[in-house]
C-alpha cells in the first residue's frame, strides 16, 4: 500500500514530468493514476489473484465517481482488496478543491492508514470495530450517508468504545480517537477527517453515493487480513 501511495505521488505533477537540471524527465509511473491493491497469501493462485485485481481495477476504481461542494471528479483512486474478505474499500488519492486545485492527499492518507494498521495491531484499537457498528447502524447507513453530522458522532461514539487504553489513560481516549480519524491532519484548511465525512462516492450502476468515512470501516477489515 505505501508503494502504490509512492508511485502514484510520482505521477502527481501536472505537466507528469520531474526536471533535473532543466531535463524534463517522464514520470516513472508510465500507467494511469488509479490502482487496485490485493492483499493475498502465498497459498492463493497467482494467476487467478492478478486476473481479479485487474477486473476490480476496471470495474471500480476506473468507474468511481467523487463528488463534494467544491466540485466532482473521477478516477484517480486506490481500490484495496483482499483473497480472504470480500470487502474491499475505495479512496481517494486527489481532491479538487473548487474546480482550481487539483491537492494529492496521499501523504495524509498514507499516515491514516498507517496509524490504524498499528492501533489494530498493537490492541489499542478493536478489530471488531466495522461489526460494532454495522451490528447496530447498518440499516440505518443510507440515511446516514444524508446526515453527516449524526454519522459523525455516531462514528467518534462506537471508535471510542472500540479503543483499549489502561483506565488510568482513560482521558487520553478522545485524543486516540482524534488522532485514528485524522483530525489533526490537514489539507487546505480543514482536517483530512472533514474531507472524508463530505466528500462522497460513487459507481454508476454498482455503487449509490455514499461518503467517503464508509469506506474506513471496510478499510478496516482489511487491515485485519494482513499478515
Amino acid at each position: 500500500m505505501p508503494l502504490a501511495l509512492l508511485l502514484r505521488k510520482n505521477f502527481s505533477q501536472k505537466t507528469f514530468f520531474h526536471k533535473f537540471k532543466d531535463t524534463p524527465i517522464v514520470s516513472a509511473l508510465p500507467t494511469g493514476r488509479s490502482t487496485s491493491l490485493r492483499i493475498v497469501s502465498i497459498f492463493d493462485v497467482m494467476g487467478e489473484e492478478i486476473r481479479e485485481t485487474n477486473v476490480l481495477l476496471e470495474k471500480y476504481a476506473k468507474n468511481v465517481e467523487w463528488k463534494m461542494r467544491s466540485g466532482t471528479w473521477i478516477k484517480d483512486a486506490i481500490l484495496i482488496s483482499s483473497s480472504r474478505v470480500k470487502t474491499k474499500a475505495i479512496i481517494p488519492q486527489s481532491i479538487y478543491y473548487k474546480k482550481l486545485i487539483n491537492k494529492p492527499i496521499f501523504d495524509e492518507m498514507l499516515k491514516l492508514i498507517l496509524r490504524q494498521y498499528i492501533a489494530l495491531f498493537s490492541g489499542v484499537l478493536s478489530t471488531s470495530l466495522p461489526e460494532d457498528f454495522e451490528g447496530k447502524f447498518k440499516e440505518a447507513t443510507e440515511e446516514l450517508n444524508k446526515r453527516i453530522k449524526e454519522l459523525s458522532i455516531i462514528i467518534k461514539s462506537v471508535t471510542k468504545r472500540n479503543v483499549n487504553i489502561k483506565e488510568k489513560y482513560e482521558s487520553l481516549k478522545d485524543h486516540v480517537v482524534q488522532q485514528l480519524l485524522g483530525e489533526d491532519l490537514k489539507i487546505l484548511g480543514h482536517s483530512l477527517y472533514e474531507l472524508l465525512l463530505n466528500i462522497y462516492l460513487k459507481i454508476p450502476g454498482i455503487v449509490e453515493e455514499e461518503t467517503l468515512l464508509m469506506q474506513l470501516l471496510n478499510l478496516c477489515k482489511l487491515l485485519r487480513a494482513i499478515p
